[in-house]
């Protein structure tokens, strides 16, 4: 289990698989210069089932990874983390297993919103 140090606050505890991909989303997003809420789950009793970070590059904000090795990485998951925006812009810490389905979905819905709509007009072409 490795940490994430969110500002003055105490460690989050992140398996460390799961906290380098974190890790890779978030500094994209903040490579850019972008503030989002983090919503990653909670395993510790009495704290709710979801934890809610505001993340924005004026705070501090710290990966320590228990294990000297580099996991393997996911680029799937890594980018479904870092696309898993809702209305409010939250990116959202899924199991890997997931990532894969989540980033089909948002391409299905992505393609229906630009698919022409029955009730659409059509372009009509003048012989000429």
């Amino acid at each position: 289990m490795g940490t994430m140090f969110y500002g003055n606050g105490g460690g989050i505890q992140v398996d460390d698989r799961t906290l380098e991909h974190l890790r890779l989303a978030v500094a994209t997003r903040l490579r850019r210069g972008e503030s989002f809420m983090v919503s990653m789950p909670v395993d510790e009793p009495g704290l709710g089932s979801r934890r809610n970070l505001w993340v924005s590059p004026a705070i501090p904000l710290q990966f320590i990874a228990a294990g000297s090795r580099m996991p393997s990485l996911n680029r799937l998951w890594i980018q479904a983390m870092g696309e898993s925006e809702d209305s409010t812009g939250t990116l959202t810490v899924m199991p890997e297993a997931e990532a894969a389905s989540y980033l089909e979905r948002k391409h299905l819905r992505t393609m229906n919103q630009l698919a022409p709509h029955d009730d659409a007009p059509r372009e009509m072409r003048v012989a000429g």
